[in-house]
C-alpha cells in the first residue's frame, strides 16, 4: 500500500543530513533507493515509513525532546513551506489547525484526524491509525512539535501539548499559551469536532482578516 507521500519522508532525510548521518548507511538494506525517497511524488507504505523513523532515532540518538524539536521547524522545511504560507491567510489558530489535520490526509492515508474545539483556549486533536497499523511514536513526537509550534505562525505564543496514547492512536491535548493578544471576539461557541474526512474547500475556507482569537 502507498500510505505516506515522500514529503514527509523529507522531513527524516534532512534531519539525518543536518546531523551528518550518511544517507548510504541510513538507508542500508531499505526497499527504496534515496532518489526515490526524495521525490516527494512517490510514496512508500506506513510500515516504511514507520522503520525510517525508528533508524532515525538509533542512528542519530534522539531523544523524545530532541523529536519534538525537529517537529518545531518542520513547517520551516522546504517540502512543507507552503503550509507556512496559508497560515498567513488565517486569524484564528484553531482554523489552522483544522486546515492542517485536513491535509494531513494527502501525506498519510492511513490516518482519520479530528479536531475538538473545546474551549477559546483548548483544542483536542485525535489522530486514528489504521487498525492494525504500528504507533509510530517517533511520527507521533514530531508532531506534538509541530502542533506546538503552529500558534507562531500567526504570532502567537507556542501552544503547551500533551499526548495520550491508544494502541492504534494519539490525542493531542493543545492548549494556547497566555498571549498579550486581546480577543475582541465574543464568548467561544460551543465544543465542535472536524473530521479530517471533510474535503478542503479553498472557496469556503475562513481566510478573510478577522480578531484575532483561538
Amino acid at each position: 500500500m502507498s500510505d505516506v507521500t515522500c514529503k514527509a519522508v523529507l522531513i527524516y532525510l534532512g534531519e539525518a543530513e543536518r546531523r551528518g548521518l550518511d544517507l548510504n548507511d541510513y538507508l542500508r538494506e531499505f526497499p527504496h533507493s534515496l532518489q526515490f525517497l526524495r521525490d516527494g511524488n512517490n510514496r512508500i507504505n506506513w510500515k516504511e515509513f514507520v522503520e525510517l523513523g525508528h533508524r532515525l532515532r538509533r542512528m542519530c540518538s534522539l531523544t523524545d525532546d530532541d523529536l519534538v524539536e525537529i517537529g518545531k521547524g518542520v513547517f520551516k522545511s522546504k517540502p512543507l513551506r507552503f503550509f507556512m504560507f496559508v497560515a498567513r491567510l488565517f486569524a484564528a489558530p484553531a482554523k489552522f489547525y483544522e486546515w492542517v489535520q485536513k491535509a494531513n490526509g494527502t501525506l498519510f492515508s492511513n490516518m482519520r484526524s479530528t479536531v475538538r474545539i473545546i474551549s477559546k483556549n483548548k483544542i483536542e486533536i485525535e489522530v486514528q491509525l489504521r487498525e492494525g497499523d504500528e504507533l509510530s511514536t517517533e511520527y507521533f513526537l514530531v508532531s506534538k512539535g509541530g502542533i506546538a509550534g503552529m500558534p507562531a505562525l500567526l504570532g502567537y505564543p507556542e501552544a503547551n501539548v500533551e499526548i495520550q496514547w491508544a494502541a492504534n492512536a494519539a490525542t493531542f491535548h493543545v492548549e494556547r499559551a497566555p498571549s498579550s493578544i486581546t480577543s475582541l471576539a465574543s464568548s467561544p461557541s460551543p465544543t465542535r469536532s472536524v473530521s479530517s474526512s471533510t474535503s478542503i474547500s479553498t472557496s469556503s475556507a475562513p481566510w478573510a482578516p478577522s480578531p484575532r482569537r483561538w
